[in-house]
């Protein structure tokens, strides 16, 4: 474990969503050691749903700060020790700047971690459906190269998210509406015959989720 030596941890996330999924990482990571978390969203919706799911974090876990604000805007003003974003960065996309502000943000010994699934998967096929620019974790590396910031890559796959994990029945499934919530940074909830429609056209090779994950140390 990275920081198996330190009993206090400052954490910021970028990206915070409904805190569900910094949920199952806070407990994994907050057995014997304080941890001070800020996050950040731009959705007012995601900051509503995250205040009762962080109910359920680790005790030893302090909620400092959840600010709606996206990465681009936010005024970086104290360096943490572990940076997460957790399938955030498709909207933040490659402008230097965004990549700068990672060496701000890091602390001494600092560690970023910034999942992200590389071009074909549903992710991206959604993003595009959606009308957004799309970014991957290519375009990821390509723009932490031309900052001179040095990362390392694992790639993993997921193969227990079939297209019926999505989609059962005529409807959006409950991680199904999570899934798209989270990437659309809306409540899909009523809303849902656009994702349905892009699921049922999407190839079956989208569902096997690779994703990369891009360590970035100072």
């Amino acid at each position: 474990e990275i920081f198996k030596d330190k009993s206090e941890l400052s954490m910021f996330e970028i990206g915070a969503g409904t805190g569900k999924y910094t949920s199952v990482i806070l407990h994994g990571i907050a057995t014997g050691r304080h941890i001070t978390y800020t996050g950040i969203d731009v959705s007012p919706a995601q900051q509503k749903q995250f205040e009762e799911n962080s109910k359920n974090f680790p005790e030893s876990v302090e909620v400092s700060e959840y600010t709606l604000s996206s990465w681009q805007e936010y005024n970086v003003i104290k360096q943490y020790d572990l940076v997460l974003a957790q399938h955030s960065w498709y909207g933040i996309r490659g402008a230097p700047e965004n990549f700068e502000k990672i060496k701000e943000i890091l602390a001494d010994k600092g560690v970023c971690f910034i999942m992200l699934n590389p071009k074909g998967n549903i992710s991206h096929i959604a993003m595009e459906n959606n009308g957004e620019p799309l970014f991957s974790s290519e375009d990821l590396e390509e723009g932490l190269n031309a900052c001179g910031l040095s990362f390392e890559k694992i790639r993993s796959y997921n193969d227990d998210n079939p297209r019926e994990s999505f989609y059962k029945d005529g409807r959006l499934t409950q991680h199904g509406l999570d899934h798209f919530s989270y990437l659309y940074r809306v409540d899909l909830q009523g809303d849902e015959q656009n994702v349905i429609d892009m699921i049922n056209s999407a190839p079956d090779e989208a569902f096997r989720f690779p994703t990369d994950l891009i360590i970035i140390r100072k």
